[in-house]
């Protein structure tokens, strides 16, 4: 992930306000201030860092303010050290936690960027109490929560760790057995050591960042030191435009406008990564012309190692769980029942709602349960639905948060599922 570019289309979402229009996730969370010198701080920074580097890595921006989130900008945050932030990592967790830091500028606003990366050494444990922290425990990002990871979240990842470094000893293991192991020597590319049998060799610093890979999708250059790679390059490796980055936000508004910077597969791709499968599908796959008896084959061939998938495909052979939600909201129980009715009754008659707040956008969403396709326009509701989001989104009541992605969930599958 090139950070500079990320940032670039993350903050994209700033309104006029100077609010950003995103919510932490599972890849990112807000701090208002920068405060190094609070042990508080410095504590609820680290836990939050070894979440994050337990499951894909993520991003901890500074200057974002909560509730809104507007952004507010630091001018502290260069005053630390990277050592600094490394070294109570260190003292805090191991193995050892990587980053890197950096700033976006807003307008006159600086941010703060903590570039947590997913680790390669899979627990990071605590190995020492603070202020938010406790010996041996492990932590795991959640949504929008770094809390200590659940069992079956645990015995996931020390699976995939296993996995990981099985294959990559099989990998090895053949590669040595085409060539011979009396053939055999290995580079340390740090530290440009290359050990054989017989003798070792020490590769000069310049040369090392100059070795070419020789394979089917390179070309040599004259004069160029190089190496030959053994094993096969198979055809996905070659390389390919870099795809947008697209979050939460980014799928709801293409949707709601159906105006797509992507292809549908990336959106769905993106939505393998999230915590919830509750996203519209239908809608990405008829973008890309898929047809319904080859949704599950095309989804179940996007490479991902998120479990996230899994509840996809099982969504695409039975949706009766957005089926079932449309009970929770009625239209003829008493108090609320009634508006719902009235917001119903609006919504067929396809005229403008009153949008005075956000229990007035909850009792819009809450009703859009009882929509069937042949009951209104779904062009007329998806504009509805973005005045709603383009004045309240996101909300300051989780709850409403959910919601909103539920409905649109129901929308999609009521007027895209059959198309």
């Amino acid at each position: 992930m090139d950070i500079d570019d990320w940032a670039k289309e993350f903050f994209s979402a700033v309104n006029e306000e100077n609010i950003l229009k995103r919510r932490e996730s599972n890849i990112t969370e807000f701090k208002e201030i920068f405060d190094w010198k609070s042990k508080e701080f410095k504590s609820n920074i680290a836990r939050t860092a070894a979440a994050f580097s337990n499951r894909d890595g993520g991003v901890i921006i500074f200057g974002v303010a909560d509730r809104p989130h507007t952004i507010v900008g630091v001018d502290n945050y260069d005053a630390v050290d990277d050592a600094d932030i490394s070294v109570w990592f260190n003292e805090l967790f191991s193995p050892s936690i990587e980053f890197s830091r950096s700033t976006f500028q807003y307008g006159t606003l600086t941010i703060g960027i903590l570039h947590i990366f997913e680790s390669k050494n899979k627990p990071i444990i605590c190995i020492k109490d603070s202020v938010k922290t406790f010996d041996s425990d492990i932590y795991y990002r959640y949504s929008a929560r770094s809390s200590k990871i659940k069992s079956g979240d645990l015995i996931y990842l020390l699976s995939e760790m296993k996995d990981k470094e099985k294959t990559i000893w099989l990998k090895f293991l053949s590669n040595i057995a085409q060539v011979g192991i009396e053939n055999i020597a290995l580079l340390n590319s740090v530290t440009g050591e290359l050990s054989s049998a017989n003798n070792t060799f020490l590769i000069d610093e310049s040369i090392l960042g100059q070795i070419q890979i020789l394979d089917k999708y390179s070309e040599s250059h004259d004069g160029a030191p190089a190496v030959k790679i053994i094993g096969d390059v198979v055809d996905s490796a070659m390389v390919v435009e870099k795809t947008k980055n697209i979050f939460e936000e980014d799928i709801f508004e293409a949707f709601l406008t159906e105006s797509c910077s992507a292809k549908g597969i990336d959106y769905i791709s993106s939505i393998c990564t999230m915590n919830s499968e509750m996203y519209p599908l239908y809608y990405f796959l008829n973008l890309d012309s898929v047809k319904p008896e080859e949704r599950y084959s095309y989804v179940e061939h996007i490479e991902t190692r998120f479990k996230n998938r899994n509840r996809v495909l099982r969504r695409l052979s039975d949706d009766a769980k957005i089926q079932n939600k449309k009970a929770q909201y009625s239209l003829i129980s008493m108090g609320v029942g009634k508006e719902r009715k009235a917001i119903f009754d609006t919504l067929v008659a396809q005229d403008d709602l009153v949008l005075n707040n956000e229990n007035d956008c909850k009792l819009v969403l809450e009703t859009l349960f009882s929509i069937e396709e042949e009951a209104t326009d779904i062009k007329y509701l998806k504009q509805q639905i973005l005045r709603i989001y383009e004045s309240f989104y996101p909300f300051k009541k989780d709850p409403i948060n959910f919601v909103f992605r539920w409905s649109l969930t129901y929308l999609d599958f009521i007027y895209y599922k059959e198309t």
